[in-house]
């Protein structure tokens, strides 16, 4: 019942998000965005697609194939990611778990350093440091969960934290 709420919550939380990523991307208002708008309002939301990425992307949701997705291709091209994050979110928090071999809800330097090098790819000692420093942001030596790691890691991170199983 729990999970239920929380995921009505995300839900809620996330069409908020995916209306205030529209407005950005469809600034002149006429319900519809081209390539070249979703480059221009993807940089601006912090991402840097190509415009042959967003093209790709276009053609894979745009339903009618006019060369514009309407708001609610990208919704729902947006709610499929959003699943996706949610899946990733509860597979880190498994790996976390794994790793917390104290179960204090934090990994020291030595608990991650650990975790990290038990993945297919073995890092650096460099790598591992690198990691620890982008994940815990509040410098106090230790990272947890419910801030740092899950909501603040790189996409190529998160990966790493999801071969760990």
């Amino acid at each position: 019942m729990e999970g239920e709420n929380t995921k009505d919550s995300n839900s809620e939380k996330y069409r908020k998000e995916i209306r205030k990523a529209w407005n950005v991307l469809d600034q002149n208002g006429d319900n519809q965005v081209n390539a070249s708008e979703i480059v221009r309002g993807s940089r601006v939301l912090g991402m840097n697609p190509t415009l042959q990425e967003a093209e790709k992307w276009i053609a894979d949701i745009d339903e009618n194939k006019n060369g514009y997705i309407g708001y609610d291709e990208f919704e729902t091209m947006m709610t499929q990611y959003y699943d996706v994050l949610d899946y990733q979110e509860q597979e880190i928090r498994k790996a976390f778990k794994r790793f917390d071999t104290d179960g204090t809800g934090f990994l020291d330097h030595t608990q991650l350093k650990r975790a990290l090098k038990n993945i297919g790819d073995q890092l650096t000692e460099e790598e591992c440091d690198e990691f620890f420093n982008l994940t815990d942001t509040n410098n106090d030596g230790k990272i947890d969960i419910e801030g740092t790691l899950v909501y603040e890691v790189t996409p190529y991170h998160r990966q790493c934290l999801l071969d760990m199983f």
